[in-house]
């Protein structure tokens, strides 16, 4: 995010369909640690997606083939072109609903983040960009903006736990 602008990179190809929801996951979870930590080992990956070794190698080999990482067993592991593309658009467009899920619907931090590990896979492009955008016009919105605070007390009015 830079500023109140939501930074949402599409790639240049759309490969929802060349992957499976786990494959992504597995790309999402590499591009996050890089991002973090410079590197990405199987046992972070296998620690961040609470699974075992050997399906993390499983992983990394079809991410290889399908072109999304380089990756030799007992070797680095670096996201391709491709992969960075991809993992940057899955890492963004999950920053975007957990934004939506937390300001715009007071969700704890941790719901939010478990909603949008499940949706970030199966909404499409455009309606990306109406969230994208709606997350913007409230950020610039004085109206829209002093109308949302207004619904955390709403939600406790209504017994709703925050």
């Amino acid at each position: 995010m830079l500023g109140n602008k939501i930074l949402l990179v599409m790639p240049n190809f759309f490969a929802k369909d060349e992957l499976t929801v786990s494959l992504q996951d597995y790309l999402e979870a590499i591009g996050v640690l890089l991002q973090t930590n410079r590197f990405a080992r199987v046992k972070d990956i296998a620690s961040k997606l609470n699974v075992k070794l050997a399906s993390v190698s499983v992983a990394l080999k079809q991410l290889r083939d399908k072109g999304f990482v380089d990756y030799t067993p007992y070797g680095s592991i670096t996201l391709t072109r491709k992969g960075e593309e991809f993992a940057g658009y899955l890492i963004s467009t999950h920053n975007l609903f957990e934004k939506l899920f937390t300001e715009v619907f007071c969700f704890e931090k941790e719901e939010a983040n478990k909603i949008s590990c499940v949706v970030e896979h199966y909404i499409s492009k455009s309606s990306i960009e109406k969230i994208k955008k709606f997350i913007e016009f409230k950020d610039e919105c004085k109206l829209l903006k002093s109308a949302l605070e207004l619904f955390p007390e709403y939600l406790k009015k209504q017994q709703y736990k925050l």
